[in-house]
């Protein structure tokens, strides 16, 4: 008996996807549970059969997916059947870009990260960041240059990843929209400079700015983020004994 009904996640990471995403054949002996399917080189020969629309609706369910390290050039065209799905990670893979046709029909995702791929500016749909409910985004790894525009419409984000990237500015009105940020990673970039408007993130906790060539005067708005426990400044050229006014940043931990 299939329980592709009762599926919650599925872990097909460490395969090399030609074909299809699902096998035919999917059981499990443990309703409500999830599929760990990897290192098998799922899908990877001309035998393997492809998702029929009857196996796609039964996991309509599907809240978690894991396609890291899948050799993926591009989102499967079947991602859209799940529309219940709430995390989406698809790291370690080749991706360029996303295709904008999968994500109008993803409207639940919470959590998506696609780090570590060779994602472009011209890459990035616009559908991406209207997901309402999306709180966490990861974009660490890739081959950006700036950060997009539309980014400002994810006023859900609590947590940002654009570390390893090649981003050289911040727009200033990106930051007056993502005041709910509390986790934002910029380091490994081209960042000389922060704007004055990093401190309307009010809710900050966490920055990591490490490995930026950041200008002395870039330091000046760090001290109104009051609220940071944590802050990585390595390889800026400044630390806590000679960042200025770091007496007004009373919870710093580390």
């Amino acid at each position: 008996m299939s329980v592709l009904p009762f599926v919650r996640g599925v872990d097909f990471s460490r395969n090399q996807f030609k074909v299809s995403l699902v096998p035919q054949k999917a059981y499990s002996e443990h309703p409500n549970s999830y599929y760990i399917i990897n290192d098998c080189s799922l899908c990877n020969t001309d035998t393997a059969g492809p998702v029929s629309n009857k196996d796609g609706g039964e996991m309509s369910n599907l809240r978690w997916l894991r396609l890291n390290r899948s050799q993926l050039g591009s989102l499967p065209d079947e991602i859209d059947q799940f529309q219940k799905l709430e995390v989406l990670t698809i790291a370690h893979n080749k991706m360029t870009a996303l295709h904008s046709g999968n994500l109008p029909a993803l409207s639940s995702l919470r959590v998506v990260s696609v780090s570590h791929n060779n994602l472009r500016d011209s890459g990035l749909p616009s559908e991406l960041f209207t997901l309402k409910e999306l709180h966490t985004l990861d974009m660490s790894y890739n081959n950006l240059t700036k950060i997009p525009d539309e980014l400002l419409k994810s006023k859900s984000l609590i947590v940002l990843d654009l570390s390893h990237n090649k981003v050289s500015t911040i727009p200033g009105a990106l930051l007056i929209q993502l005041t709910g940020v509390e986790y934002f990673d910029l380091s490994h970039n081209e960042l000389q400079s922060l704007p004055p408007q990093l401190r309307r993130m009010e809710h900050l906790k966490h920055l990591n700015v490490a490995n930026n060539p950041l200008q002395h005067y870039a330091f000046k708005v760090l001290d109104k983020l009051t609220n940071l426990t944590s802050l990585n400044l390595s390889a800026t050229g400044r630390d806590f004994t000679n960042l200025p006014h770091i007496d007004k940043l009373v919870n710093l931990t580390g």
